[in-house]
């Protein structure tokens, strides 16, 4: 965000008040907290060209476009369950899995081979 104020382009300049523009959009219209907004999409579109002409030599004169664009930037809110690290998430799928053993243990399952029905529960909880 600051880093376009400062860049030397010449094209940061208009991209900087749209983006300033769509955060103001999202805190006052959608009551958006503006350190939790990621820009989503960013684009710019051709936009409506402007045709002006140039005197030339012998009475001729050449086409001149000036054209224009539409800038578009969608900012949404960060997803709070991105959040959460792999580990985080590793964790929880083993304390579950740790848990239906622990409950199968109890029902009466064999306790040869804890390990192969470990890692099978563990692979049938499907780590994501």
């Amino acid at each position: 965000y600051a880093i376009l104020k400062f860049l030397p382009n010449t094209g940061t300049e208009p991209v900087y008040k749209v983006l300033n523009s769509a955060v103001a959009n999202a805190e006052n219209n959608f009551a958006l907290d503006r350190a939790d907004l990621v820009i989503k999409e960013a684009y710019a579109n051709e936009g409506p060209t402007m045709k002006r002409f140039r005197p030339r030599a012998k009475g001729t004169a050449s086409k001149i476009n000036k054209r224009t664009s539409h800038i578009t930037i969608v900012v949404s809110e960060k997803r709070q369950e991105r959040s959460l690290s792999m580990a985080q998430k590793i964790n929880s799928k083993l304390d579950s899995v740790l848990e239906s053993f622990v409950t199968g243990m109890l029902n009466g399952m064999p306790t040869k081979g804890i390990r192969s029905c470990f890692t099978r529960r563990l692979a049938d909880s499907q780590i994501s």
